[in-house]
């Protein structure tokens, strides 16, 4: 897993720039989840689309334990904000 771990984290990094777009998931702009949902694809991951989906699938990871390329999901109030970790 740390191979993958690396080209996923990897892939993240060269997207930096690309811009947010509500509901984006392509390379002409990416909100959260459909960020998470392309990168992961790139390396044969599937995820679902929607942040509340992707959550369902993940596992429960004490910080502490946060390894490359895990998926925080952030809860503030109702929102819930994802990105790979580096």
């Amino acid at each position: 897993m740390g191979v993958l771990n690396d080209l996923v984290v990897r892939a993240a990094l060269e997207l930096r720039g690309v811009p947010y777009r509500n509901g984006g998931s392509d390379l002409s702009g990416f909100d959260c989840s459909g960020f998470t949902q392309y990168v992961f694809a790139q390396h044969g991951v599937a995820l679902p689309r929607a942040v509340r989906e992707q959550f369902r699938v993940g596992k429960s990871v004490k910080p502490q334990d946060l390894a490359r390329s895990h998926v925080p999901l952030f809860v503030g109030g109702l929102i819930l904000r994802i990105g790979v970790r580096d």
